[in-house]
């Protein structure tokens, strides 16, 4: 297990709370921007409703990223791409 997989499994929620973070997913691609204002495209790997920074800052969501620990602000999202459903 990598860094990043012990991360998710230790401190991340796959369930998706609609009233914070919208019809966001994991899975989910999103469009955003960094804190230079570059705009990025990453997946997400899930959420976190518990810590005090989280609730801060309004920062729920984290992505497969070089700083997957850190969250993206719901402020930083420019697009959300749905991932797709697969048909059973």
């Amino acid at each position: 297990m990598n860094e990043m997989e012990k991360f998710i499994k230790e401190n991340l929620t796959k369930e998706t709370r609609k009233e914070l973070i919208g019809d966001i997913e994991v899975g989910d691609k999103l469009v955003f921007k960094n804190g230079y204002g570059v705009k990025l495209e990453f997946n997400v790997i899930g959420f976190n409703y518990d810590d005090d920074f989280n609730k801060k800052y309004n920062s729920y969501i984290y992505l497969d990223w070089d700083c997957y620990w850190y969250p993206i602000g719901l402020d930083r999202i420019i697009k959300v791409i749905k991932k797709e459903k697969k048909n059973d």
